[in-house]
């Protein structure tokens, strides 16, 4: 399925979400709190717009790891290197098999990729282990917003809408209908802090609510 959508996979992104995904990610390397020369692991990376993104604070003297299971996702990555982006490296790798070592990095992230993993607890507590004490683990997630009119009015927009355009950008209609199905499902806000917290692998939890709960973004510090 992701190989298919991912020729069309930043259109959409950009279209179905107003642009704001790529706030959010901008946001989401801001609180992680690495800098120039820093070494960070970019999980589930898709096309890239992370591991991007966290090269432009990084910079060279670092390096960013940017990891997916779908080979065509990782080309479309590779695709958008430039010069001062040559040094991103794209590997695959499963999330919750990390093939790199303990304490390896200052920061881990996964960006609206947890939710298509068949283990979620595995997969953070894979994280946060290559990640070292007092480094982060940074996820970036869909939410579900409440409120008399953003509930039904997103919801409405998410089963009806999204799967829609989707089809008419990418060719696939199921595929964002599952899109739909699997983040309307998922644990969001304090359920998920829950989740991260049963890993026993973090000191301190943060959660960060986007555009009235559209998406959070959860930070963990490793112990």
């Amino acid at each position: 399925m992701f190989a298919q959508l991912a020729p069309s996979y930043d259109l959409s992104n950009n279209l179905i979400s107003f642009g704001q995904h790529m706030r959010w990610k901008r946001w989401l390397v801001q609180l992680s709190g690495v800098t120039q020369g820093s070494r960070v692991l970019d999980c589930a990376c898709g096309t890239g717009d992370i591991a991007f993104a966290f090269a432009k604070v990084i910079g060279a003297s670092g390096e960013v790891i940017a990891t997916d299971f779908c080979a065509d996702m990782l080309d479309k990555g590779m695709s958008r290197r430039s010069a001062k982006t040559s040094f991103i490296r794209f590997e695959t790798a499963d999330v919750t098999r990390l093939p790199y070592a303990d304490d390896s990095f200052d920061a881990a992230s996964i960006g609206f990729g947890i939710r298509n993993v068949h283990d979620s607890r595995r997969a953070l507590g894979e994280m946060a282990r290559v990640v070292r004490p007092g480094g982060s683990v940074l996820v970036l997630e869909t939410g579900q917003p409440e409120g008399a009119f953003m509930k039904p009015a997103y919801r409405f927009y998410s089963r009806f809408v999204v799967p829609v355009l989707g089809a008419l950008i990418s060719g696939s209609y199921s595929a964002y209908r599952y899109l739909h199905s699997s983040s309307s499902s998922y644990p969001w806000g304090d359920d998920f802090v829950k989740l991260m917290k049963s890993t026993k692998c973090f000191s301190r939890i943060e959660q960060h609510k986007l555009a009235f709960g559209v998406a959070y973004i959860y930070k963990g510090i490793v112990r």
